[in-house]
């Protein structure tokens, strides 16, 4: 289970993640004392925003380390759901902070602390942010099938959309001498954290309870078991997530008297079908004959759908 995703070399990755988070942490200490200096809530929102990314991708560098860990006597499925833990935490802290951002935001709106002609600091200052996240979203984009670089490609491409939308709010309160920019900016910069926390709180909660993969149809993975010469029927189906890339499958196979060779290539031929068409990497089957009727509510169940498909 700590095998490295083929085609795709940690190390360079790896390398890449350390100089991201390199440049997004001393463009944090800029944002964050521009924010203090002029009093902007969407510099310092976009500040709290940057540093939660760095530690996304510090979760991301940590993960590549760790698929290279193998399992033990104590983790027999290794340790992909590290990453998992520390992305919910994360998420949950993330919220409650914006929480207070978006509170501070409105008060802004009602009484604004501060003038629209600081806005040339803010426009300066989010226009930089612009050239690093975009710089390093570019430098992710070849991540491949790796969901890890994925994600961090599509956080920084976001963080550099985020720092483009501070950077117009700037340029209004420059340009018309308005101060309700900057508490508008700051409410929807904090809204798109929100609704980024929420997908990965989703995603990890769903992973932690070991819900099926979203995407995933369990009727359709048991049709296409069923499908395969010498299987005669399917019933006790879980699939269930190791990780956010990782998927597991354990399932009763009902086929005909046979000799072991014949049933080891039987096996095979299911778990390489499970492997190409749903990306199901850790599927254990366990073969019986004919005369062990499922008698399960969950397998009844499953052997319906799987015939209806």
């Amino acid at each position: 289970m700590g095998e490295l995703h083929p085609g795709l070399d940690h190390s360079q990755a790896a390398r890449r993640l350390g100089a991201a988070i390199l440049l997004n942490a001393i463009f944090i200490a800029v944002e964050l004392g521009a924010g203090i200096l002029v009093n902007s809530l969407a510099l310092l929102s976009d500040a709290w925003h940057n540093l939660t990314d760095v530690l996304g991708l510090l979760i991301a560098w940590y993960a590549i380390r760790q698929v290279r860990r193998p399992a033990d006597t104590a983790r027999t499925f290794g340790y992909h759901r590290a990453g998992i833990l520390a992305a919910l935490g994360n998420s949950l802290l993330l919220g409650v902070v914006t929480g207070n951002l978006l509170l501070e935001a409105y008060h802004r709106l009602r009484e604004p602390p501060m003038s629209g002609g600081q806005g040339g600091m803010i426009l300066g200052v989010a226009a930089v942010g612009v050239i690093i996240n975009g710089a390093v979203a570019f430098g992710l984009r070849t991540g491949g099938h790796d969901i890890n670089l994925r994600s961090a490609f599509l956080h920084m491409l976001g963080d550099a959309l985020v720092s483009l939308g501070v950077a117009v709010a700037g340029a209004a309160m420059l340009y018309t001498g308005w101060s309700w920019p900057d508490p508008v900016a700051g409410i929807l910069v904090g809204v798109f954290i929100l609704a980024g926390a929420w997908r990965i709180i989703r995603e990890a909660v769903n992973v932690l309870m070991e819900g099926v993969p979203r995407g995933l149809a369990v009727q359709a993975v048991s049709a296409a078991i069923a499908r395969i010469p010498g299987v005669q029927g399917v019933h006790h189906l879980h699939v269930w997530s190791l990780s956010s890339d990782l998927i597991a499958l354990s399932c009763h196979v009902v086929v005909e008297d046979q000799s072991v060779s014949a049933g080891g290539l039987l096996v095979s031929r299911i778990q390489e079908e499970l492997r190409d068409r749903f990306g199901i990497s850790h599927a254990t089957i366990q073969l019986e004959s004919a005369v062990h009727a499922p008698t399960h509510p969950l397998a009844i169940q499953q052997e319906e759908g799987a015939a209806r498909l």
